[in-house]
């Protein structure tokens, strides 16, 4: 809905999605995008990172199973891999 130039997005949760919402956008609605549950990353080290991984923050304790894996950058062999991380479930 779009109120006094406010556009409010609802999407429902399913189990499929996980928590919460990312919403970039850019000049356009082209640009526009809903990224369900994902962290940048950009040391990726040089082992793989594999969907059905459990990533548990160094610092928060906070955990989650990865569903997908967005290289956008770099390699897992050269350890330069960057991307974003995508979880299917998260706690803390």
């Amino acid at each position: 809905t779009i109120s006094s130039g406010v556009a409010t997005l609802t999407v429902a949760q399913t189990g499929n999605i996980g928590v919460g919402c990312d919403i970039d956008f850019g000049a356009g609605p082209t640009n526009v995008y809903i990224a369900p549950n994902r962290i940048p990353f950009n040391s990726g080290g040089t082992v793989e990172l594999k969907v059905g991984n459990k990533i548990t923050g160094g610092t928060s304790g906070a955990t989650g199973i990865v569903r997908a894996i967005e290289l956008t950058s770099g390699t897992w062999t050269g350890g330069d891999a960057a991307g974003y991380i995508y979880f299917s479930s998260t706690t803390g």
